[in-house]
C-alpha cells in the first residue's frame, strides 16, 4: 500500500492513499452513468441535449473531485488516475454483468416467490419511469374519486 503524500497535513486519516477512493468511486459512477445513458436510454425518454449534459455533468463532476484529491494533497496524481482507471473499469464490468446477464433474468426475479414478497418490479422496458409512475398513479386516483357535483 502507497501511503498518503503528506501524512503531516492529514493527521486523523489513517488509510492508505492507494488508490483514492474517492476517484474510484467517481470512474465507477461515471463509466456506468455513461454507459447506462447511452446504451439503456439511447433515444428513448431524453433528448440529446439533456443526454449531453448528463454526460458533461458526470465527466466535469469526475474531473473536478479528482483534481480536488491531488490539489488539497490528500494523493499523488498516480493515485488518483489509478482509482480511476479501478473504478472506471469496475463501473464498465459491472453495467455489462447487469445489461448483459441479469436484465435477461429480472422477469423470473420479480416473478419468483421472494420477488413477489418483496414486491419487486421491472421497470426496464418503460421508457419513462418517472412520467408512467404519474401517469399510472392520476389515472387510479381518477378512478377511485367521487365525483364531486359541481
Amino acid at each position: 500500500m502507497q501511503q498518503r503524500p503528506f501524512p503531516s497535513l492529514h493527521p486523523s486519516i489513517e488509510s492508505s492513499g492507494m488508490p483514492s477512493n474517492h476517484a474510484q468511486f467517481m470512474g465507477f459512477f461515471c463509466a456506468y452513468t455513461t454507459l447506462f445513458l447511452s446504451i439503456r436510454l439511447s433515444q428513448r425518454s431524453l433528448s440529446r441535449r439533456t443526454t449531453l449534459f448528463i454526460y458533461l455533468l458526470c465527466i466535469s463532476t469526475t474531473l473536478i473531485v479528482c483534481y480536488s484529491r491531488v490539489y488539497l494533497l490528500y494523493h499523488t496524481l498516480f493515485q488518483v488516475i489509478v482509482g480511476i482507471t479501478v473504478g472506471g473499469l469496475f463501473g464498465t464490468v459491472w453495467f455489462l454483468v447487469v445489461h448483459y446477464a441479469l436484465t435477461p433474468i429480472f422477469p423470473r426475479i420479480t416473478d419468483s416467490c421472494i420477488g413477489q414478497f418483496l414486491m419487486l418490479q421491472d421497470f426496464t422496458h418503460i421508457n419513462n419511469f418517472v412520467q408512467f409512475e404519474y401517469t399510472v398513479v392520476r389515472n387510479h386516483i381518477r378512478r377511485i374519486r367521487p365525483e364531486v357535483p359541481m
